[in-house]
């Protein structure tokens, strides 16, 4: 009996160190409470992780694009040379008073609305650049790598269907795009006389040699420039208001005459696809960033390069203002033919 008893009470004692129905119902509670909570936790940084990626790969194309850009335009080239300067008849070339620099060759960038046929500040924003670079790129050569190429870049607004496949019959799309003209060498004309600007704007026109690079580029400023070292006034700026023509013998006293500028600054803004189309809703076809009521760019920004910092400033509240999901990106490029100096 006394067995018995003692056996019972072990029982007892092994039966109350158990959980009872309700303590189990409460740790399931908590425990499902802890599971919620976690998978909130992990549901959030992976749509944070997410939008991350789609921000990174939205701009990824104007990242390539801006290293394409500046990759080119480091290469520009005048391929100069010294002659005599326009001889009138024979005996001026048997006895030359005056050796200047010279060449067939053209660096020219300056507001996109001055350069692009039949181009607007409203379609045509920003600046525009056009020049030629040994690329060697020539369908009818290959293997030649030194090849000249007419290289050029601007921003256009417009719809796309000149641009797309023809089985594509989606709705048109109306954007801001970078454009880049690249003339193959059979094609290059910037060796025809006479020739003054044509020889981009003519194939422009004619929609030859040009291509979409970029969507959602609402704007790009080329600034050519002397390095720091030479500068010791605003007076000294080579292009004060972002103009610059090597075949211009009147600026700056014409020393800079058939000579590419040492440095170009180069501002690109891009937009990612969902404000596009929020622009493309508000606006449709009307060119929104400065034809609308609040234009996004002010067509008086960058036109005077001792404000430079002002209009960057300018700029960044106004595309915010506008809630835009924006990139701004700039470089610094040397030009490697510069062959700069002080006295030249």
């Amino acid at each position: 009996m006394k067995k018995f008893t003692r056996v019972a009470a072990v029982c007892d004692r092994e039966s109350r160190a158990g959980f009872t129905l309700l303590e189990l119902l409460v740790s399931m509670l908590v425990l499902s409470f802890i599971v919620i909570i976690l998978g909130e936790i992990v549901s959030h940084a992976s749509s944070i992780l997410q939008r991350v990626q789609g921000k990174v790969e939205m701009f990824r194309e104007a990242r390539v694009v801006f290293a394409s850009i500046s990759q080119r335009l480091s290469q520009a080239t005048l391929n100069t040379y010294w002659a005599y300067d326009h001889p009138t008849s024979d005996a001026d070339l048997l006895a030359p008073t005056k050796y200047i620099r010279q060449s067939e060759l053209h660096f020219i960038s300056g507001r996109a609305a001055n350069l692009i046929p039949n181009g607007g500040g409203d379609v045509n924003p920003g600046h525009a650049l056009f020049f030629q670079a040994p690329m060697g790129y020539s369908p009818a050569n290959q293997g030649l790598g030194n090849l000249l190429n007419g290289c050029g870049y601007y921003v256009q607004f417009g719809e796309d269907s000149s641009f797309r496949p023809p089985f594509v019959t989606t709705p048109k799309h109306y954007r801001y795009r970078l454009m880049e003209f690249f003339q193959p060498s059979e094609n290059l004309a910037v060796y025809l006389s006479g020739t003054g600007n044509d020889w981009f704007q003519a194939p422009i026109t004619n929609k030859q040699s040009i291509r979409v690079l970029a969507s959602n580029i609402l704007m790009l400023v080329v600034l050519p420039r002397k390095s720091a070292a030479e500068i010791s006034s605003t007076a000294d700026l080579l292009s004060p208001n972002y103009t610059y023509d090597s075949r211009d013998k009147t600026s700056q006293g014409g020393i800079w005459d058939s000579v590419p500028p040492p440095l170009v600054d180069v501002m690109m803004v891009a937009i990612d696809e969902p404000s596009a189309a929020r622009l493309e809703i508000l606006h449709g076809s009307t060119p929104p960033i400065t034809g609308a009521a609040s234009p996004i760019i002010n067509s008086a920004w960058f036109t005077d390069a001792t404000q430079f910092g002002q209009d960057m400033a300018s700029l960044r509240t106004a595309l915010t203002a506008a809630r835009l999901n924006y990139r701004i990106f700039t470089a610094t490029i040397p030009i490697r033919e510069a062959k700069w100096s002080s006295t030249h």
